[in-house]
């Protein structure tokens, strides 16, 4: 049986491609070794798959005309390319977000008969009702809720959090689903280490800063601790939004993305990592990439809100987490650590055999006996 992976992005610089990679190659190294099995990837500008216009592209974060714009022109590429090449491919993996693509995608993959195996990263619609860009009561938004579960009953599902993993199982009529946290990338140092450090207390900061991030937050915390260094690689609406406001403080560094093995040397030399969340019930359920990025590579993390995240043997013991907007709770305990080294040796506690078993790698073989089942059922 022949298979294709459809998905935004198999890059190593953003979190959807880390997540798309790391599968795809675990599951043609270690679950499809099956005669006649096998599985190629589609992502952008691929078989004129997710080739738009750059000026839709450019202005899709943030704006809801733009983002449906490019998901539509989107949409009609895979379409085309899914008809064309039907007879080619038995079984897809498709990976959501982006949900509108995914989700009617999907529905074509099932009209043709074809098996579907769906990675869930994002808990769409709700998180449309929840930013409010749709009513969740409307006639849109209750086919919108049909068309998905619809989808998820006929697929086998990977789930990347145990709270939305909860809440898709009320309306399963079947037992196909894995829960696949994030992990990180590769090993974990052995130990926390003080030593080839920022000469400044450092903070840092990765990832995009967009919807549910609190960026105003961080905001806050930069200017209320002068004598803390910040470091941000980010982008995002939001972060061309804080760049300007805090171009002429002196401490902190606006950076860009990089690449992960730059980020990785970046987050070493740092003290701690920082992750604002929003309030909301997607943030609460939520266990941020940028997290286990943090602890892998030896430092402890800030965290808003009170999540899923403090349930995880390994992290919650490195996670100093607070509630959303209690900035001046956050501002003093950095202010805190930045002035007492022996503070930050008491308040966390590093286990590298608890923090190693959340390599995306082990976290994936862990499932492999329920995966296989997946493909023996295809």
């Amino acid at each position: 049986m022949k298979g294709l992976y459809i998905s935004e992005s198999f890059l190593k610089t953003d979190a959807a491609g880390i997540r798309s990679r790391t599968i795809y190659k675990f599951l043609n190294d270690e679950i499809i070794s099956f005669d006649g099995y096998s599985l190629s990837k589609a992502t952008k500008g691929d078989c004129a798959y997710y080739s738009n216009p750059l000026w839709v592209e450019k202005f899709r974060h943030g704006n809801i005309f733009f983002m449906l714009l490019n998901e539509f022109l989107s949409l009609l590429g895979l379409f085309f390319f899914i008809i064309r090449s039907r007879s080619n491919y038995d079984y897809y993996v498709i990976s959501s977000p982006p949900f509108v693509t995914s989700l009617f995608t999907s529905l074509l993959i099932q009209s043709l008969g074809k098996k579907l195996i769906f990675d869930i990263r994002d808990l769409y619609p709700d998180l449309l009702f929840m930013k409010g860009f749709l009513n969740q009561n409307s006639f849109f938004a209750k086919g919108l809720i049909s068309l998905t579960q619809k989808v998820y009953n006929k697929s086998f599902l990977f789930i990347a959090t145990n709270g939305m993993r909860l809440k898709i199982k009320k309306s399963l009529t079947h037992d196909n689903e894995i829960l696949l946290l994030n992990g990180f990338v590769g090993n974990a140092v052995s130990k926390i280490s003080l030593d080839n450090k920022d000469e400044r207390f450092t903070v840092i900061f990765h990832g995009t800063l967009a919807r549910s991030q609190d960026a105003s937050g961080l905001v806050n915390i930069i200017e209320n601790c002068p004598n803390v260094s910040f470091k941000l690689y980010s982008k995002g609406r939001d972060y061309k939004k804080i760049s300007k406001l805090l171009i002429n403080n002196k401490n902190v560094s606006l950076n860009g993305i990089i690449s992960k093995k730059q980020l990785d040397k970046e987050i070493k030399k740092s003290h701690i990592g920082i992750s604002l969340r929003d309030n909301s019930e997607l943030s609460r359920a939520s266990n941020p990439v940028k997290i286990f990025d943090y602890i892998s590579c030896g430092i402890p993390c800030i965290n808003t809100p009170f999540s899923e995240i403090n349930e995880i043997e390994g992290i919650k013991q490195m996670t100093k987490s607070f509630e959303t907007g209690d900035y001046k709770s956050i501002s003093n305990f950095l202010n805190s650590l930045e002035s007492n080294e022996d503070l930050y040796r008491k308040e966390f506690t590093y286990s590298y055999d608890k923090v190693q078993k959340l390599s995306r790698e082990n976290l994936l073989k862990s499932k492999k006996e329920k995966i296989k089942s997946f493909f023996k059922k295809l």
